[in-house]
């Protein structure tokens, strides 16, 4: 993705520059693949672009077999023929062109919280992260100079992403972070007098997004001792102090049980859905058989709500 695509604040930059991104994007719908993923449970079948398929095998337990490409005429024959649960994937402009009997949701959801009420979970944040916090003498401080956005690009995040994600890894560019820390700042956590976890942070009206974030050190360790708790624990507070109404916790998996998504929903972040990711997700459940347990977890819209509303697949009525 070029540089000046850089994912915008908010509002109508957001939205235009989103709908210039998967107009871009719109080719890889030429080169779609399929495959079968193999679980102990019950075996699935995808379509698509390709970028969701391992996160979906590890969600199954499930290995990747007869992985090759597809047609777009040959997709639309496997969503309407389905004897087993089928994920497409493609670009967001073709939805009006999938088969019915799909739920929708996106590879990435967006997850904002109340900075004041956080949903009334503000005394059981209080008595486990912030005791937390407290047990390992964590600390805060905000910097905002071109060079704090260097430092935590180059010895935070972009190592420690590499660690977490592997060959996964869509790691944001140096650019992108310089400019969110100049509207915003990056909130280093130390340990004593060293920095050990760290997130650059941009400021849009009442809002606060956490761009990115990054440890320093044993990574393993600090995980275990709760050092990125800690970023999310004082996000909060200096938003608080700072008058913001809203803080923007940016993405994990639509999936309730994934660990990034639990973690988000403990301090009272909500999904939305958001306009960045260029492509969604179709879910078209097997008919008249049982959902496996994995995809009943998965948070897709509600077709029975006007507005967007995301709820859990499990118990959805299925064509």
């Amino acid at each position: 993705m070029p540089d000046l695509l850089f994912e915008p604040g908010g509002g109508a930059p957001l939205a235009l520059v989103s709908l210039a991104k998967r107009i871009l994007l719109l080719g890889r719908t030429m080169r779609l693949v399929q495959a079968r993923l193999v679980a102990p449970e019950a075996d699935a079948l995808y379509a698509g672009e390709g970028e969701t398929l391992g996160w979906l095998a590890r969600l199954h337990g499930a290995r990747v077999e007869d992985s090759g490409p597809i047609a777009w005429a040959r997709l639309r024959r496997l969503a309407e023929q389905r004897t087993n649960l089928l994920y497409v994937e493609v670009n967001r402009l073709l939805r009006p062109l999938l088969p019915d009997g799909a739920f929708f949701t996106l590879p990435w959801l967006r997850f904002v919280a109340d900075s004041h009420s956080q949903r009334g979970k503000r005394k059981l944040i209080q008595a486990t992260y912030g005791r937390k916090v407290r047990q390992h003498g964590f600390t805060a401080r905000l910097q905002k100079e071109p060079q704090a956005a260097e430092t935590f690009y180059r010895e935070f995040y972009l190592p420690y992403v590499r660690w977490r994600f592997g060959s996964d890894t869509h790691a944001r560019s140096r650019l992108e972070i310089a400019a969110a820390v100049r509207s915003g700042f990056v909130l280093q956590i130390l340990e004593g007098e060293r920095a050990v976890a760290a997130a650059a942070c941009r400021l849009y009206r009442d809002s606060v997004t956490l761009l990115a974030l990054g440890l320093r050190g044993d990574y393993a360790d600090l995980l275990h001792r709760g050092a990125m708790s800690a970023i999310y624990y004082e996000l909060f507070r200096t938003a608080r102090d700072l008058g913001l109404d809203r803080v923007d916790m940016l993405r994990s998996r639509p999936h309730a049980k994934d660990g990034v998504t639990l973690h988000k929903t403990r301090f009272g972040a909500r999904p939305e859905s958001d306009p960045w990711p260029h492509a969604l997700l179709a879910v078209y459940p097997p008919a008249g058989t049982k959902l496996p347990a994995p995809a009943g977890d998965l948070l897709v819209e509600d077709p029975a709500h006007a507005m967007v509303r995301l709820v859990s697949l499990a118990g959805r009525e299925v064509a």
